[in-house]
């Protein structure tokens, strides 16, 4: 990795998508940028704060650092979600994983 930046923006000028759950930044939300580059290219993203938090986290619990091995939130394997649930549970019900068994 030859740099990296990140920085909180206080609003959004303009509807974006989230890099890690796909859904949309409104106009006024904060959010998270990310630039960086990695193995020579350049790379730039947005996320929701709590997004960036979750994946950050995710990544973290595993042995995966960066590159070809850091996951995004949206290629969770459903073996992961019971985590997500529990240690983000805005960012999974956004995401639309919801608790296991009968919805009521």
């Amino acid at each position: 990795m030859s740099f990296i930046r990140e920085y909180p923006v206080k609003a959004v000028r303009k509807r974006h998508r989230c890099e890690a759950c796909r859904k949309h930044i409104e106009i006024g939300q904060p959010a998270t940028r990310w630039a960086g580059m990695t193995d020579g290219q350049f790379g730039n993203v947005i996320y929701h704060p709590d997004c960036r938090e979750a994946e950050v986290a995710f990544n973290s619990t595993k042995d995966w650092r960066y590159g070809d091995e850091w996951y995004p939130l949206y290629e969770l394997e459903s073996d992961d979600h019971e985590w997500l649930r529990a240690e983000f549970p805005v960012v999974a019900v956004r995401m639309g994983i919801l608790s296991e068994g009968p919805q009521a």
